[in-house]
């Protein structure tokens, strides 16, 4: 491995990645795998945002004993609900990679040799053939805290059914009915997330029409990527966020509106359901994910701003 300022040398000519790119990325990252099942609940666990420019690309173990990395082109690899071809990759999230000692991994054989998942931690592949690892600074400013509630589909009963293992506990009680279990279990998460600042706050300055544009064009996009699957919403793009910003919505703001309004597609229903007893744990996860993804997000500013005030 070599030193850390060969890490920066080594991104020092990829290109910026857009402000898009960076919100499809934390949601992409957000469903990449059923995080309700693999994350747990207390304590919130790190997960690093970093540039790579490798990213995209299938980490191969050849039949040699090297490991290289390889574009993903042939349509007929997939393997996963993630896969896209390293083009699309890149056209959709820029340079972005995570790393998370929770993400279960994959291995296949390919033809050149087997594909490993997981990667090899916070490292890149230079030009130059080595691997090096991103530097400490950059590794704590693309860092980004999360839980099982960031997945846009959590599951009650998988938590109530093995609490420990998602870092909860029953207080001293008795359980008639399931029912009962769940709706305890619905009481202490929602606990647990009181007080949070809501989104809605973050967004209380913003005009009811460029929350209804970014609405509309959110659910334009989701009922395509529900015909033919997540990898093909490519939502939100750069025309919506240059429309957002011109309207006067500075960088942060219009971050926080496309979190609104991806957590608004699961609001929109339930708060229509006042008499049903999920309701408001529903409400809590919603906002509580789509403050997780903020922390993606500012995880990734706060990572580019780094690596360029540390490459002189």
């Amino acid at each position: 491995m070599s030193g850390t300022d060969d890490y920066r040398e080594a991104i020092r000519h990829l290109p910026r990645t857009t402000l898009a790119q960076a919100e499809r990325f934390a949601l992409h990252v957000s469903r990449a795998h059923s995080w309700y099942k693999h994350l747990p609940i207390r304590p919130k666990v790190p997960f690093v945002f970093y540039l790579d420019p490798g990213a995209g690309m299938n980490l191969v173990h050849t039949r040699t004993g090297e490991t290289a990395l390889v574009e993903i082109t042939d349509e007929k690899s997939r393997f996963h609900y993630t896969w896209q071809t390293t083009v699309n990759y890149r056209r959709r999230f820029g340079h972005w990679n995570y790393q998370s000692n929770h993400a279960p991994t994959l291995m296949f054989q390919e033809a050149g040799g087997v594909v490993n998942t997981a990667g090899k931690g916070l490292t890149i592949l230079t030009e130059s053939g080595d691997w090096v690892f991103v530097p400490p600074d950059l590794v704590e400013a693309g860092m980004a805290l999360v839980n099982a509630f960031v997945h846009p589909s959590p599951n009650l009963r998988i938590w109530a059914d093995r609490l420990e293992r998602f870092g909860l506990s029953w207080p001293t009680t008795s359980f008639s009915t399931r029912q009962d279990q769940l709706e305890l279990l619905s009481t202490v998460i929602q606990h647990e997330l009181a007080g949070r600042v809501s989104l809605a706050r973050l967004v209380e300055s913003v005009s009811e029409d460029m929350l209804e544009l970014v609405k509309r064009s959110c659910a334009k996009e989701s009922d395509v990527a529900s015909q033919w699957g997540i990898n093909t919403w490519d939502w939100p793009d750069d025309q919506l966020l240059n429309q957002l910003q011109s309207g006067g919505l500075n960088e942060r703001l219009v971050s926080a509106v496309i979190k609104y309004t991806v957590v608004f597609k699961y609001l929109s229903p339930l708060e229509e359901k006042k008499n049903d007893a999920m309701s408001p744990l529903s409400v809590a996860l919603a906002e509580e994910r789509g403050r997780q993804l903020m922390a993606m997000t500012d995880a990734m500013s706060r990572f580019q701003e780094a690596s360029a005030s540390g490459s002189g």
